[in-house]
């Protein structure tokens, strides 16, 4: 049986969901640099397309799965 665990200090729950949306943040922000320098660079990068890998180039290149 799971029990429901009830913060006695609604105060520090505020400040980790504060610290956890300033880490995402953070994250978002390092990720897009990330690949605007690849882009400046000419690079490609690697998303995941649902259930694969796909290399994404830039505008004028097609597409492509990545290697396995």
């Amino acid at each position: 049986m799971l029990k429901r665990v009830i913060n006695p200090n609604p105060e520090s729950a505020t400040a980790d969901l504060r610290k956890a949306n300033e880490t995402l943040t953070v994250l978002h922000e390092a990720g897009s640099e990330a690949l605007e320098r690849k882009r400046r660079l000419g690079q490609y990068w690697v998303v995941r397309d649902g259930e694969k890998p796909v290399e994404v180039y830039r505008k004028n290149a097609v597409d492509r799965p990545a290697a396995e």
